[in-house]
């Protein structure tokens, strides 16, 4: 589990973190941000412009509390920030293309 002191040593890394650090806190505010993508095909994170936001994020006194209510289903509603998460920031083989994530939402939303 993630605790107050796990979070304040976060804090401290992203002053000027390791690139792995770097590469999770960025996939983490994409995930946190997404609805800011909508409908654009661009996704991206600016490091000028986004990393004192990011920063600021993990300064949040509510910061915590957001990540742990994260409702792993919203995943399904914004399929094009997880297939760019998955294959910019962490590296995964063989992850659904865009397309494909956008197919299975389609179905998903028949389904229902």
């Amino acid at each position: 589990a993630l605790s107050r002191e796990h979070l304040a040593e976060v804090r401290q890394l992203a002053r000027n973190p390791p690139n792995a650090v770097r590469r999770t806190l960025v996939a983490l505010w994409l995930l946190l941000h997404a609805d800011r993508f909508g409908d654009r095909r661009r996704i991206y994170f600016d490091e000028v412009k986004h990393w004192p936001l990011l920063q600021k994020m993990l300064g949040d006194e509510d910061f915590l509390g957001r990540l742990l209510s994260l409702d792993a289903s919203y995943l399904a509603s914004i399929p094009r920030v997880v297939a760019h998460i998955s294959e910019m920031y962490l590296g995964l083989e063989g992850a659904p293309t865009v397309q494909q994530q956008q197919q299975q939402q389609h179905q998903h939303q028949r389904e229902q």
